[in-house]
């Protein structure tokens, strides 16, 4: 079991590691039940467990937890973000909460002028995307993704030109310095936008990808 969701079984909580609890108080006392739009979209529950059963726990564990999504939703509304660049899309969780809390601010669906939908995720692997667009589809926000599949270097310097308002780095370690300095060199975060860096301590492990 890698994450314990917000409507967790009594049998699940016994079970859980203290990682597990963690997660799951942080999110409950996260949630604003006067919410019109949820904190925890009501899909994800399903979401993270297809992706425990499909990959096991470890692989999962590269998922957004209901914690970070609800951190992930508050950062959109602080910036008052329309347009969002996801680097690492993996089977869709993050994408769900970025599409929630554009909703909050007033985003509507579908692509803009210039063809481009709310948000834009680059992923390497066609067979986490096959998944993430199941799962976008499932939670009704698919009109608010578009997921590029390739090389995520590639994809991103494809990119430059745009401009966004959250650019969300969750992908792998090694290339983290290239999408850092790619976005700000070439100005691709917006003037008032914000730059998320999922799990750069890496369980404070960091320095073993030296190695």
């Amino acid at each position: 079991m890698y994450n314990v969701t917000v409507n967790p079984s009594a049998e699940d909580l016994a079970k859980a590691t203290e990682h597990e609890l963690f997660t799951y108080y942080a999110a409950k006392t996260s949630v604003n039940p006067n919410l019109e739009i949820p904190s925890v979209p009501p899909v994800m529950d399903q979401v993270l467990k297809d992706t425990v059963d499909k990959y096991g726990d470890y692989v999962a564990a590269m998922a957004v937890t209901d914690y970070q999504g609800i951190l992930q939703n508050f950062f959109v509304g602080l910036v008052g973000a329309k347009r969002i660049l996801e680097i690492g899309s993996f089977t869709g969780s993050s994408a769900i909460y970025f599409s929630n809390a554009l909703k909050r601010n007033g985003v509507k669906p579908g692509p803009d002028a210039d063809g481009n939908k709310p948000i834009t995720g680059l992923d390497i692997s066609e067979e986490f995307t096959s998944h993430a667009r199941a799962n976008l589809d499932k939670a009704g926000v698919s009109d608010y993704v578009n997921i590029i599949v390739g090389d995520a270097r590639e994809s991103l310097t494809n990119l430059i030109g745009q401009t966004y308002d959250i650019v969300f780095i969750d992908a792998d370690k090694t290339s983290y310095k290239f999408y850092y300095d790619t976005v700000i060199k070439n100005n691709m975060l917006a003037k008032n936008g914000l730059m998320i860096v999922d799990n750069t301590a890496l369980w404070g492990q960091a320095h073993l990808l030296q190695e």
